[in-house]
């Protein structure tokens, strides 16, 4: 059920990264004193959906013994929010997220080793802390990308 559960939040996954550009508030957001912390809170607007989602299965997960598996999930609920701020980031609009997450999603549904960023295959996913870890690199890019934006201005 997590896979099909992690489908409900794309469409506010998918505007992260590139909100301000839409509205006209290019000059309200440049008053922030920090694009870092700007970045860093739209990162955890959309790592806690991310968890709401993933917390119950992760919880019945652990619950049965299964930590690996649990632990997957709670890695995946962090990198697909990182994946859409470092896709919103690039292409400055939704639809490289909307394009890029439904393929690794398929992928991870028919339990493409390597693809499967929630752990649903088993011992064949990747490891919990491998996930993690691309989803810390990924936010760190998305963040180093806004700030070097933001200092171009």
């Amino acid at each position: 059920m997590l896979p099909f559960a992690m489908l409900w939040p794309v469409l506010l996954w998918s505007r992260m990264g590139h909100r301000a550009d839409g509205g006209s508030t290019d000059q309200l957001l440049a008053a922030c004193p920090s694009p870092l912390r700007r970045g860093l809170a739209g990162l955890l607007a959309g790592i806690v959906p991310a968890l709401a989602v993933a917390a119950v299965p992760a919880l019945r997960l652990a619950g049965a013994g299964q930590s690996r598996a649990a632990l997957g999930a709670l890695a995946g609920a962090l990198l697909i929010p990182a994946l859409a701020l470092l896709c919103g980031s690039l292409s400055r609009g939704p639809r490289l997220f909307q394009t890029v997450y439904p393929l690794l999603w398929y992928g991870m549904v028919n339990h493409v080793g390597g693809l499967d960023f929630l752990g649903v295959s088993g011992d064949r996913a990747p490891a919990p802390a491998a996930v993690a870890g691309l989803a810390a690199a990924l936010a760190a890019a998305a963040l180093a990308l806004d700030a070097i934006r933001h200092a171009a201005r």
